[in-house]
């Protein structure tokens, strides 16, 4: 109701920002309803094998949804739930970095050759930082600790962390 531009712009970016938290509140109602049925927690693999698994498992959520957005929001909410280890969500969010760019891929299709190269390049960028990612996940993970405690997020707040950790990923 501002006539003014600037409070407007404002005001849709808080609205845009309280309707992703419900939404990610609902979505945590909703694992929270299934939890006896869906947890991936039971699945952890430690390790490099379960770095892959979870991984791959993050591309393959994030082609089906054809958005990484909706994949992070997908598993900070299953981690604020307890239904997936920390170690293994960190995995999914770097296969959810490499598995968006199924979309440019799949956009650059009816393209010309620029766009099949840009494309190209995006999915080898992607995929060569989520390599390294995987690499220095521990260090990562220490410099993540590191910023979270420097803020005052407590030690066991996983959720936050991981949003820490995708912003440095990104």
């Amino acid at each position: 109701f501002q006539k003014s531009k600037s409070l407007k712009g404002i005001g849709r970016i808080l609205a845009g920002l309280g309707f992703f938290f419900l939404g990610i509140f609902y979505m945590k109602e909703g694992f929270d309803a299934y939890g006896s049925s869906i947890n991936l927690a039971d699945y952890s693999i430690p390790g490099i094998w379960g770095l892959v698994t979870f991984t791959v498992f993050g591309i393959i959520i994030t082609i089906i949804l054809q958005s990484s957005s909706a994949s992070m929001a997908l598993i900070l909410t299953a981690l604020a739930a307890g239904k997936i280890m920390y170690p293994n969500a960190l995995a999914m969010a770097i296969g959810a970095n490499i598995g968006t760019t199924v979309t440019a891929i799949l956009g650059a299709a009816s393209s010309n050759i620029a766009g099949k190269r840009l494309a190209g390049a995006h999915f080898i960028f992607n995929l060569i930082t989520g390599i390294l990612a995987l690499i220095f996940i521990v260090p990562l993970g220490i410099f993540v600790n590191y910023i979270a405690s420097g803020f005052g997020v407590a030690a066991d707040n996983y959720t936050i962390k991981l949003s820490i950790f995708h912003t440095l990923f990104n």
